[in-house]
């Protein structure tokens, strides 16, 4: 059985979805990049110097993907952040709402807050809704600063709690730990998959060293820490 991709993009109020009376489009082409590594998702949409779809900056925009015998499935929401015309083609290019944590600074400090309660604040303040934000680590005194942007900050915290920190296809922030995957999913060559490659880098680090804070931090909620001479029983090494 052959498989035809398909997609369903809204930019607008102009909707271009190629399992719905498919008809020659003025689309050339359309690259869209997922990952949890990168700040924002994004898609690049290259379009024909014809007709009258000319998306513009800061129009909405959705794209679903599939295949053109099964329902579509919704991989992310955004808004364009360049649309620039050639001799031939315009070039279009959209981010998820990750783009408005990178757009955003402040200055501000947070008392007896959990990490969860710091990012859902800053979330809201960018104008992102936020699926699900576990509390993390308590701070007795968090300081954000505005050199650095939101979504800094937010990936600061994530990893000092251990958690995953992403937008989802619903554009919608998720900052927890991750536990299993919500579905399995089967690829086969030749269908799902025409190409793969392997990237295999030698360790960053062959040993690890954690230092902890002078006996001062350790007191009370209240307390900040101070600087030691002797660190010896706040060390701890691993990998050699």
């Amino acid at each position: 059985m052959l498989l035809h991709p398909a997609y369903k993009l809204t930019i607008g109020d102009k909707i271009v979805d190629t399992t719905d009376e498919p008809q020659a489009s003025t689309a050339v082409s359309l690259t869209v990049t997922l990952d949890m590594d990168t700040p924002a998702d994004s898609f690049t949409l290259m379009l024909g110097q014809v007709g009258g779809f000319q998306p513009q900056r800061d129009d909405d925009a959705k794209i679903e993907l599939g295949f053109s015998d099964n329902e579509l499935t919704q991989v992310m929401v955004g808004s364009v952040i360049s649309a620039q015309s050639g001799l031939t083609v315009r070039r279009v290019i959209a981010h998820s709402q990750a783009q408005k944590l990178l757009d955003s600074f402040t200055d501000q400090t947070y008392e007896a807050r959990t990490a969860g309660q710091i990012v859902s604040d800053l979330a809201q303040q960018a104008g992102v809704d936020v699926a699900r934000a576990e509390d993390g680590i308590t701070f007795p005194a968090y300081v954000v600063d505005g050199r650095t942007s939101f979504h800094h900050h937010m990936r600061h915290l994530a990893d000092l709690c251990g958690f995953d920190l992403y937008i989802n296809s619903d554009g919608e922030l998720v900052f927890a730990r991750f536990l299993s995957g919500n579905a399995i999913h089967i690829f086969d060559y030749a269908k799902q998959i025409v190409e793969l490659d392997i990237l295999q880098t030698p360790p960053a680090a062959g040993e690890v060293q954690a230092w902890g804070e002078s006996p001062g931090g350790a007191q009370a909620d209240e307390a900040w820490a101070w600087l030691t001479k002797d660190f010896a029983g706040l060390k701890g090494t691993a990998g050699s």
